[in-house]
């Protein structure tokens, strides 16, 4: 199990003054290695008409893609070829967020549509 130590600094500033100072120190343990986390990239992006997803241990419930906002403007079903048509936007920056099978958002990717 690795720690890692997550430090908090408070910057405090004021006529004349100006100094940081160390607030605390708090060990941060984690269970789960970072090789252990799915992998999920899209190409290729920038994107034309449509965009694939590369999976690994993860299955994929639904994608959809939302404005830089974070509006959504399209939603699919999982497809096993995951391969997805974005033919009808417009060029522009994209995120592509995917869910698993109980609807949980696993990852956000950022998709720039040529």
């Amino acid at each position: 199990m690795r720690k890692f130590y997550l430090y908090i600094f408070i910057l405090i500033s004021g006529v004349g003054c100006s100094h940081s100072a160390l607030y605390g120190q708090k060990a941060v343990t984690q269970t789960k290695e970072l090789s252990d986390r799915p992998t999920i990239k899209v190409y290729p992006n920038p994107a034309r008409d449509h965009f694939m997803l590369r999976v690994n241990d993860v299955e994929v419930g639904a994608v959809s893609v939302t404005d830089i906002v974070g509006k959504e403007i399209i939603r699919f079903d999982a497809k096993d070829d995951h391969n997805y048509d974005i033919s009808m936007l417009n060029q522009g920056i994209y995120l592509v967020r995917v869910y698993d099978r109980k609807d949980e958002l696993v990852k956000a990717l950022r998709l720039s549509k040529s």
